[in-house]
């Protein structure tokens, strides 16, 4: 009886030991700090550091985008892509004809995708068995699962919020930044060759414009959401980790309003603002921030994950604001300083606050301090009134 309680305990170690168990590469907190042995400070005036190079940030709803997508695909030689689903039928048929033509196409992807009703890695094997493609899941590695989304050749790269699914590409609100920077596309690479063979990612080898989880990414988010000083904006999913949500709280606008005579205006001291997709975990968010600071996009369907700081910082990539993302996923996100992206964002994103205020502001003369609590509130003051 002895030995076989041994055998046990001894197998249950080896298990925790074992790179499929989070048990010895990750360390919990519970409550609000929650970090990872993987976490490291950051260097004082790491922005310094920064390439500044020529940044072009694409929607799906720009015309003929997708298009030119593909072509940059087909008419490359190599291909290293790593992202969460590939089902859509003309990607797929796109990279089937490039691998015809003598392109080397590697593709890494997620093994047991959440909530996925096929098997993403099986269909692709069934789909490019006939061709030199190869593919390989993640079962090697530690990580929870395999959430980023680039496409690197030599010299440039895609770094996207979509995953490369029909919906993602063509229906729901996402962004694609095009790179073309043998530097950065070589960090990128070098993140797929670790991961390719279940290697660590060692963080000298990376450019400082990446950041990955779990390699540095809270630290970067943390760093950059507390010297926030000017304006946060945000257009994410989620943001239900506890230290990145208490860190937000302290950051929403300071309203000061002034009647100007025809009704009354605002201003802010410090512009916090978030877009987050429609749903009932958001809706508490947006009750607790108000309108001013807060809204949900009901259509198109919002998976975009992106940051400004101080208007002069952009963060896109995969990674939402969640526990898994943050310390038990691999993610990837850039982080670029140019004023043309961060511009062509920002139009799209307040195309994307304006077109709400049909919610908060259904009458002439509201601004955007009025929320529906507010207008609530004044309906029963008029009753009252009567």
């Amino acid at each position: 009886m002895k030995k076989l309680i041994f055998i046990i305990l001894l197998g249950i170690l080896l298990y925790l030991a074992s790179p499929r168990s989070g048990g010895i590469h990750f360390i919990e907190k519970k409550g609000a700090n929650m970090i990872n042995d993987y976490l490291y400070d950051m260097p004082n005036n790491w922005e310094t550091s920064l390439l500044s190079l020529s940044w072009f940030l694409y929607s799906n709803t720009d015309e003929d985008f997708l298009t030119w997508y593909k072509e940059t695909l087909s008419n490359s030689y190599i291909l290293s892509i790593q992202t969460y689903d590939l089902s859509d039928s003309d990607i797929k048929n796109t990279l089937r004809e490039a691998a015809g033509k003598g392109t080397n196409i590697r593709i890494l992807t997620e093994a047991n995708k959440e909530n996925q009703f096929r098997s993403t890695f099986k269909d692709l094997q069934s789909f490019f068995w006939d061709t030199t493609i190869q593919i390989r899941n993640d079962e090697h590695l530690w990580t929870k699962y395999l959430h980023d989304n680039f496409i690197i050749t030599s010299s440039w790269f895609w770094i996207q919020t979509a995953d490369l699914t029909t919906n993602w590409l063509t229906k729901n609100r996402e962004y694609f930044l095009y790179v073309e920077s043998p530097e950065l596309a070589s960090s990128l690479r070098y993140i797929f060759e670790k991961d390719w063979i279940w290697e660590d990612i060692v963080s000298d080898r990376i450019a400082s414009n990446i950041v990955i989880c779990n390699l540095n990414c809270r630290a970067v988010i943390t760093d950059l959401i507390t010297k926030a000083k000017e304006s946060l904006v945000l257009q994410i999913e989620d943001i239900s980790d506890p230290s990145i949500y208490t860190l937000l709280t302290q950051k929403p606008s300071q309203v000061v309003y002034r009647d100007n005579g025809y009704g009354r205006t605002v201003t802010w001291a410090f512009e916090f603002k978030a877009i987050f997709p429609n749903t009932k975990e958001n809706r508490l968010i947006e009750n607790e921030f108000g309108s001013w600071n807060v809204r949900l996009l009901r259509k198109p369907d919002l998976h975009t994950k992106i940051m400004v700081v101080d208007h002069k910082w952009l963060l896109i990539g995969s990674m939402n604001f969640n526990h898994n993302s943050l310390d038990n996923n691999r993610e990837v996100w850039i982080l670029i300083n140019d004023p043309l992206v961060i511009e062509r964002f920002l139009s799209g994103f307040n195309e994307d606050w304006k077109s709400l205020d049909r919610y908060y502001c259904p009458y002439w003369g509201c601004y955007e301090w009025a929320s529906l609590d507010f207008l609530k509130q004044e309906k029963k003051w008029k009753k009252i009134k009567k």
